[in-house]
């Protein structure tokens, strides 16, 4: 992504001039710079295979390709002591398309209403008597893209089977249906039309997307703590496209590659590098939306309460399952960043020797021009630094 941008991205801004969004300037620039020396670096050595290597920092942008790997590992790490050994419904909520140019011209206002329609939607269909009738927990990830990186806004969102009565006792719901599609995506038109209609003023919204059937995705509930984590790492920190999709970058084009929604087999794109970037960058989400947003008793207001619920639930699936008591379940607090595990040996950790900024990298490379290459003892410079 960061050679796509090197070459079309000065044509890319000449012709979009003033009229393009902050956000977009801002993340190609942090894409261009990314592990390059504008970036500074740092010196490390694993502690167990004694290796020292010279890395250069990471932009840490959430439309980077190369810091979602990252980024995903790490966060579902710190994850894992807030997943209930219980089976999950997964739910999908897409926008029609009449709506989406609509949401696309007032994204910094219509996404927040976006994730509260959905979120309002499921707390009010489970607390309905006549499907659960209690407090559910759920996690929701925005995505705005389809496979070839059109506009597409649709939530994902994970939602435990089981929910809490008034007395905060938990009720597990061993049905294969969360609730009918036709209700939910009912009660999901008529927040998200009301929502928009308040959020934005004068906003026309087409008439016949009130009466329209919207679709709304329910998947059977799996079960186990790893599938959750797997549908967790697939959906949360993904970008629009990742690095290994671009196939070719020539002068004026740019091929990339997208699996077939129907056939299930991989196919190849061409399009022209200005609209290339355009296609990337309408995902770029606005300054300070998060896109990842939690209610019930998985709130982060509730997370005590949460933990709590998983180490009740898992005392008592151990007693079913054997007389022995419940092995320690591993927590958040000793995470090792991923940039910090040594990739040569395995379980080593590696620990920072120095950290340097742009102005220091440039000179350090004027003297050893194979820097980042490099994976052996430091040179006198970086030792003495």
């Amino acid at each position: 992504m960061a050679s796509v941008l090197e070459r079309f991205w000065p044509g890319y801004e000449k012709a979009h001039g003033s009229s393009m969004p902050p956000a977009h300037r801002k993340a190609a620039k942090a894409l261009m710079a990314c592990r390059t020396p504008a970036m500074g670096g740092h010196l490390v050595r694993c502690q167990k295979c004694e290796v020292v290597e010279f890395n250069y920092h990471s932009c840490r942008h959430r439309a980077c390709p190369k810091c979602s790997g990252s980024a995903n590992h790490d966060w579902l790490e710190a994850r894992r002591d807030e997943i209930l050994p219980v089976r999950y419904f997964h739910i999908v909520f897409t926008v029609p398309e009449e709506l989406r140019k609509l949401i696309r011209r007032h994204q910094r206002l219509a996404y927040p209403v976006l994730l509260d329609a959905v979120g309002s939607t499921l707390r009010d269909v489970a607390a309905d008597s006549r499907n659960w009738g209690g407090t559910i927990g759920a996690m929701m990830v925005l995505h705005t893209w389809s496979r070839t990186l059109t506009y597409h806004p649709h939530v994902h969102c994970l939602v435990p089977s089981g929910y809490l009565d008034a007395d905060k006792e938990w009720h597990e719901v061993r049905r294969g249906w969360f609730a009918s599609r036709k209700v939910l995506a009912t009660v999901f038109r008529a927040k998200l039309l009301a929502g928009l209609r308040a959020a934005v003023s004068g906003l026309q919204i087409p008439g016949p997307v009130c009466h329209k059937r919207w679709v709304v995705h329910v998947d059977r509930p799996r079960h186990g703590t790893d599938v959750v984590l797997k549908y967790l790492a697939r959906y949360v920190h993904r970008v629009a496209l990742s690095d290994h999709r671009i196939l070719a970058i020539t002068d004026t084009h740019v091929t990339f590659k997208y699996k077939d929604a129907e056939r299930k087999n991989w196919r190849v794109m061409t399009v022209s590098g200005r609209n290339f970037i355009y296609l990337f960058m309408q995902h770029v989400l606005p300054k300070h939306l998060h896109k990842v947003r939690y209610f019930g008793f998985w709130s982060r207001s509730q997370r005590p309460l949460l933990r709590a619920l998983r180490q009740k639930l898992l005392e008592k699936a151990a007693k079913k399952s054997a007389p022995k008591p419940p092995a320690e379940q591993p927590t958040n607090e000793n995470v090792t960043p991923f940039y910090l595990k040594c990739p040569h040996c395995e379980g080593g950790v590696r620990e920072v020797l120095g950290r340097y900024n742009p102005a220091m990298v440039k000179m350090m490379l004027q003297h050893d021009p194979t820097l980042k290459t490099w994976s052996r003892p430091p040179p006198d410079h970086a030792v003495a630094a």
